[in-house]
């Protein structure tokens, strides 16, 4: 574990942490344990992910347990939950460039696994994609945690 984590105040299923550094590793940890106790299990791991800059030290927490802790990534399955819409993968505004240059280029994640929304239909087509990406995650029993952003 990073030497500068504290354990949370809890109560209740709420946990305060001094600052966003402290919250974000207590996040990556928290997953970190769930992909190990996956693969413990021969099972995967499911996560939900997002982008922006909240989660951003989560992620790079997760490089670090990956580089330094030898965390393997190899059995989780990830689902972004958006995109910007028209937009191609390659854009650096995307979150796809945005994932794959703040965590999926660094961790030994299967590019199969990987799931970001991508609609390269007209937009009447978004409302079925949106649909399939949905009846996608349904078919692998759905996500467990998800790492959401901050709107404020």
């Amino acid at each position: 574990m990073s030497q500068n984590f504290q354990k949370p105040a809890s109560s209740n299923n709420l946990s305060l942490f001094a600052d966003a550094e402290q919250a974000s590793i207590y996040v990556a940890h928290q997953i970190a344990e769930l992909i190990w106790k996956q693969q413990k299990q021969g099972k995967p791991a499911f996560l939900g992910l997002a982008t922006g800059n909240t989660p951003k030290r989560v992620y790079q927490e997760l490089i670090r347990l990956h580089l330094i802790e030898n965390l393997s990534f190899a059995n989780v399955i990830s689902f972004n939950l958006d995109e910007y819409y028209p937009i191609f993968p390659e854009d650096n505004q995307s979150y796809t460039y945005f994932m794959r240059e703040n965590l999926f280029r660094h961790i030994d994640m299967k590019p199969q696994h990987i799931h970001i929304p991508h609609v390269e239909d007209s937009a009447n087509g978004i409302v079925q994609y949106c649909k399939d990406y949905e009846d996608k995650i349904a078919s692998f029993g759905g996500l467990g945690p998800a790492v959401v952003r901050n709107w404020s």
